[in-house]
């Protein structure tokens, strides 16, 4: 099968979960990359058509410059489908009202394209982008991570038989431990303020955190705090700052707000990957897997809840529902479900 690998929107964080798609996908396909050599970490072999890509993460513009240049990295990969004539096209990443201009272009090549929806589920609770959405959500192959986006998209009107399930490769493994290390961390830039705040608010008039023995690392927007329990910054780290926090910690702390619904987090997945325990805000992925892997993650509705949590905290549940999760998204799993969806598609007119 000849694979046309594009992303219409060439974001940095995608780059690690994109580079492992090609690795799983090259194993017994052709694959054809649409980037400049080297902005995936994959085999340097592969062929990689460059053709002036646009990078937003490279080149700051206004969002109708942005939307202009996607648009426009849309109407070039419409010439390379001409040229190679791939079986499939798999669109990485792409804007709803960018891609919405170019759908007159690539029509006649709906059968073969699949989208791949990160969090442009969310975005339909936009109006605006939910009408741009509808004129050509029916016309091309969904790619979603779990069955609980499938079912907002069919909620969304999308056809079911064009929405496929394929899971989140896991992150690469660089820590396991006993969990006996007192440190709770949340480095992830989705961390929600409000959140952050009432921690604060609950930590410096109670004795609660004093009491649990382990100090948190928090990453927030706008706030700058430290004493001996409590650490919360904004800014960027180093990544090895970043790595050595997560050797060092027991816990993940997602803190994410409820619009944060239906996408997957590669926080959430870097957690498992190492072992860690999980405490999580009440949002729809956490849920979900709380549900669905019972023992995985501790969800909580107010930050208080955190010390009865741990307290409560099974181990053996946890690396029960851990082995499950992992087996779910393994790289041999994902390989047979992507190639037994590609394959379907194949099969498929509409």
């Amino acid at each position: 099968m000849k694979i046309l690998f594009f992303d219409s929107l060439f974001p940095r964080g995608h780059i690690s979960v994109n580079s492992r798609y090609i690795s799983l996908l090259q194993n017994n396909n052709e694959i054809v990359i649409c980037a400049r050599p080297g902005w995936f970490d994959c085999n340097k072999g592969l062929k990689h058509i460059d053709l002036n890509w646009y990078y937003p993460s490279e080149e700051k513009s206004n969002s109708f410059y942005y939307r202009w240049r996607i648009f426009n990295n849309c109407l070039k990969i419409v010439k390379v489908i001409e040229e190679i004539e791939p079986d499939i096209v798999y669109i990485a990443s792409y804007d709803i009202i960018s891609f919405f201009y170019a759908v007159p272009f690539l029509f006649r090549y709906r059968n073969k394209i699949v989208l791949q929806e990160h969090n442009n589920v969310d975005q339909l609770e936009n109006m605006i982008k939910n009408k741009f959405y509808s004129f050509y959500k029916n016309y091309f192959h969904h790619f979603v991570f779990e069955e609980y986006i499938k079912e907002k998209l069919i909620q969304f009107n999308v056809h079911e038989q064009l929405i496929h399930v394929v899971p989140h490769p896991l992150p690469n493994v660089f820590n396991i431990n006993e969990h006996e290390k007192k440190l709770i961390v949340g480095l992830s830039n989705s961390n929600d303020d409000n959140i952050i705040k009432n921690l604060l608010k609950k930590c410096q008039n109670s004795s609660w955190i004093k009491e649990l023995k382990y100090k948190i690392v928090v990453k927030a927007k706008s706030i700058n705090y430290e004493d001996n329990n409590l650490k919360i910054f904004n800014g960027w780290i180093t990544k090895d700052e970043y790595v050595n926090y997560c050797h060092q910690s027991s816990y993940y702390l997602i803190p994410f707000p409820k619009s944060y619904s239906y996408r997957v987090s590669a926080v959430f997945l870097e957690a498992v990957s190492n072992g860690k325990f999980i405490l999580s805000s009440q949002f729809a992925l956490a849920e979900y897997y709380s549900k669905r892997y019972p023992g995985l993650c501790q969800v909580f509705a107010d930050v208080d809840e955190i010390p009865d949590l741990i307290s409560r905290n099974n181990k053996e549940q946890y690396l029960r529902a851990r082995k499950l999760f992992i087996s779910d998204h393994s790289d041999q799993t994902i390989t047979e479900k992507v190639m037994e969806e590609l394959n379907e598609i194949l099969r498929m007119k509409f």
